[in-house]
């Protein structure tokens, strides 16, 4: 919803510049581009872009501002940026992240108290067969007596 402002123009939402962040260089190979491809499979697309920058040229030469001549098929290598589609550099954020560590150990925490009441079901149901295997012994054992009281007769 837009804001009175003195002065200046209501804005509603800030616009940002995208932010990009180094992520890897690749050979330009026949296996530098499957990597290629299969990233840009299984990137986000929503939140993410990836940016292909060729870097090394294969014959030693560059163009007048330095740049490589021909493109990605004249490069050695290939740079890889990840562009963040919402304009931050960082989406996770270190807030995000501590949170995450904080998540994580009490998880962590949790898992290991799941575990010590496993083993004490585990130690109870054990006590549990026990007692009924002597139940059960000390019943077959009387029904025994029985049928031999019955047939001695």
């Amino acid at each position: 919803m837009p804001t009175k402002t003195k002065g200046r123009k209501a804005t509603s939402k800030r616009k940002t510049n995208p932010q990009y962040n180094y992520v890897f260089r690749i050979p330009n190979t026949l296996e530098g581009k499957s990597f290629l491809n299969l990233a840009r499979h299984y990137l986000h697309r929503s939140s993410y872009t990836l940016n292909i920058q060729p870097t090394d040229p294969k014959d030693g030469r560059r163009g007048k501002n330095g740049n490589i001549t021909g493109g990605l098929k004249n490069a050695a290598t290939l740079t890889v940026y990840v562009r963040s589609k919402n304009g931050e550099s960082h989406p996770m954020g270190i807030k995000n992240l501590r949170t995450l560590r904080v998540q994580n150990q009490q998880q962590a925490e949790l898992i290991e108290v799941l575990f010590d009441e496993v083993a004490r079901i585990d130690r109870e149901n054990a006590l549990l067969r026990q007692e009924n295997d002597k139940e059960r012994s000390s019943f077959l054992t009387a029904v025994s007596r029985r049928i031999n009281a019955i047939t001695t007769r």
